[in-house]
């Protein structure tokens, strides 16, 4: 089985070592593609992932992208698991599962939810922010365009927006572009511990919540209530080494509520569905559920980000996983060969519509946060931290009757332990109930007191509606001599970019589970940034198996050593292009562009194709209730038979090839000098 080929370096230079385990003179340390052959064959680790990632799986049970989840009902309680979690013990976690998510070792291992009525109004905005614009193509809009110039040498261009303007496009000096679109404010913002890129999504959340009534509105209420939990979560993220800027995931996933629960089950600040949470450690029971329990949460949601760091390398995807499920990312970076989020956002078909937004509105609530007085919100009265103490209680105790011997309303009993379902503790184990600061000693004393009048459960209560834990199977690494072989006459994805040089070959190379980005480019004596931008790679994103890269070696360059293939092997097919379709939809659909009718929904346009509503969403990348106007063009991606005699005979569907020219967002006026905007990329 091939290694590797970081793996065959550090064996190269092992066995470049004299006997006596002396440095090797310098020349013989070299790093010569030649060199990897040198290293024998091994087989994979007993704890590496499969060919497949072993992703299908455990996607279905990721904190909000498991949506429709199912798990088997009427199991009771575990008593030990009850018991333990009642101590303010967190269950054991799924370690098993947690591997599968990140890919490997975990991240402990190496060191849309409930619509609150704010959380309305911001998707209701949404819609007016990021209208998709008409016809559609293949793209979403080309502002990360940087063309390669001929020298070879490579252009970064990651600011998102467009090539620096000329002085027409801009008011010199002052980054206030023409038209009325002032966005000086961004070179003076303080920046975030997670490296961000200045997408253009970002900045018109920025000035929403900066300029738009409806935004500022909304950002008051979810900085107020902010202030119950954030230094809590900072704290948790903090201590498992999560940037603290993501704590404001829990502010777009339920507004800061723990009580949110969302329509497919997820539940909690952080909403967990269920079998994430179990394998998170949140107990859940008829008696209690701690996906509603703010720090076990926080702490669970942390390790779960870790993981999903560990799989994809960048924040940027994590956070994607975070919402679609780690399995569909992992299945779209396969598929469209580049883990770059802000690149797979702009490919049609690839991302779902609430996702290309879910990266940018987090990215831009922690900016707001961070920079308060920037934004006008420095005066926002926010909510003192929850403040409370542990009291240990009988089992089965009241909660209103705890609040009646504190002299404290029940709520804010209710409101200190949001995980308790019944109103009362699980029965026949002792609990660590939170309780208002300062009572939880007279507490003790008065249940002391009062115990034979204390309201408990009865003896017969037994916890139903507890899921059953899905049955595990480990999959085994693939037996196989040669891992991932590229097929002569295998379709290759590539970027629409188009790269010409005179001096260089074009091949090809499939990623095996291991791989890293530098050690490839040393494999074929090219630089990583290269081949970034070769493949619309993220730098700090994880190659995933199966992933097929393409490099512009050296002319000449001794490659007898490394598994490859020349293009006239191989057919390489254009990311979002009418060829791309044709050849990877698993379906065998086809792409065409259908004319709405005068109010139609989009779900409704997907009806009479028999095209899935989720899939239309996804395509066309906005909300399936939208209505259309008469005429405005639909894609969607057809079986056969839909073209044929089952539509109506005034209803025509034309095929029609993606178009890979830029498709323009609504009209605003020009970008910014980026030489003006804040640095990019910083490292927390």
């Amino acid at each position: 089985m091939r290694r590797p080929l970081a793996t065959c370096f550090a064996l190269v230079t092992l066995l470049a070592l004299p006997a006596t385990g002396q440095a090797a003179p310098r020349a013989a340390q070299g790093t010569s593609p030649a060199r990897i052959a040198q290293a024998k064959p091994a087989g994979k680790p007993a704890n590496a992932p499969s060919a497949k990632g072993g992703a299908s799986k455990p996607a279905a049970s990721t904190a909000k992208g498991a949506k429709g989840g199912k798990g088997a009902k009427g199991a009771k309680a575990d008593p030990q698991a009850t018991a333990a979690a009642a101590r303010g013990e967190l269950t054991p976690q799924d370690d098993a599962l947690r591997r599968r998510v990140a890919g490997g070792p975990s991240g402990e291992d190496v060191a849309l939810g409930a619509e609150s009525i704010e959380l309305k109004a911001l998707r209701a905005a949404e819609k007016e922010l990021f209208l998709p614009a008409a016809p559609a193509s293949g793209l979403w809009p080309a502002e990360l365009a940087s063309p390669v110039r001929h020298d070879g040498a490579v252009r970064v261009h990651a600011s998102g927006f467009a090539p620096t303007p000329t002085a027409d496009d801009a008011v010199p000096g002052t980054g206030a572009a023409r038209g009325g679109r002032d966005v000086s404010f961004l070179a003076q913002l303080q920046p975030l511990d997670v490296p961000t890129r200045w997408d253009d999504r970002l900045v018109r959340y920025l000035e929403f919540f900066k300029d738009d009534p409806r935004g500022r509105a909304t950002m008051t209420v979810f900085l107020r209530k902010s202030g119950r939990y954030r230094d809590r979560m900072r704290q948790i993220f903090a201590a498992k080494g999560v940037p603290t800027d993501l704590i404001w995931l829990s502010m777009i996933e339920s507004g800061f509520d723990p009580f949110a629960r969302s329509p497919v089950g997820a539940a909690g600040l952080f909403q967990f569905m269920p079998e994430t949470g179990k394998a998170y450690g949140l107990h859940q029971d008829a008696w209690m559920d701690q996906r509603f329990a703010p720090v076990p949460a926080a702490n669970a949601a942390a390790d779960f980000l870790l993981d999903l760091k560990q799989r994809f390398g960048t924040w940027d995807l994590a956070l994607a996983s975070y919402n679609m499920g780690y399995g569909g990312v992992l299945s779209v970076v396969k598929r469209y060969n580049t883990n770059d989020f802000w690149n797979l956002s702009k490919l049609e078909g690839s991302l779902p519509w609430e996702t290309t937004l879910y990266v940018p509105k987090i990215y831009a609530a922690a900016l707001v946060a961070k920079n308060a007085r920037l934004f006008g919100f420095d005066d926002v009265a926010v909510d003192a931290p929850l403040a409370g103490e542990s009291a240990m209680v009988p089992g089965g105790t009241s909660l209103a009757e705890v609040g009646r011997l504190v002299g404290a309303p029940t709520r804010e009993i209710e409101t200190l332990n949001p995980e308790l379902r019944a109103g009362r503790t699980p029965p026949n184990t002792t609990y660590l109930l939170q309780v208002p600061t300062g009572k939880a000693a007279a507490l003790t004393a008065l249940l002391a007191k009062a115990a034979k009048g204390m309201t408990t459960a009865t003896k017969g209560s037994t916890a139903t509606g507890d899921p059953k834990p899905e049955a595990k199977t480990e999959r085994k690494p693939a037996d196989t001599k040669e891992a991932l072989p590229i097929a002569d006459g295998e379709k290759v994805v590539v970027p629409p970019e188009t790269f010409v040089y005179a001096d260089r070959d074009r091949v090809f190379y499939k990623v095996i589970a291991g791989d890293r980005l530098d050690a490839v480019a040393k494999g074929f004596s090219v630089s990583a940034a290269e081949v970034a931008r070769w493949n619309a790679l993220d730098p700090q994103g994880r190659l995933q198996e199966g992933m097929m890269l393409q490099l512009f070696v050296p002319s000449g360059t001794d490659l007898s050593d490394v598994p490859h293939k020349k293009l006239s092997a191989v057919v390489p097919v254009t990311a979002g292009s009418d060829a791309f379709f044709a050849a990877f939809d698993p379906k065998g659909r086809k792409r065409i562009v259908v004319a709405a009718k005068k109010d139609e929904t989009l779900e409704a346009v997907a009806h009479r194709y028999r095209v899935t509503p989720a899939l239309a969403e996804r395509i066309n990348r906005r909300p399936r209730k939208d209505a259309l106007r008469a005429g405005e063009p639909v894609v969607l991606y057809v079986e056969d038979d839909a073209q044929k005699g089952d539509l109506p005979a005034s209803e025509t569907a034309t095929t029609t090839a993606p178009t890979l020219a830029p498709r323009p967002l609504p009209p605003m006026a020009a970008p910014p000098h980026p030489e003006l905007l804040p640095p990019l990329d910083r490292q927390g």
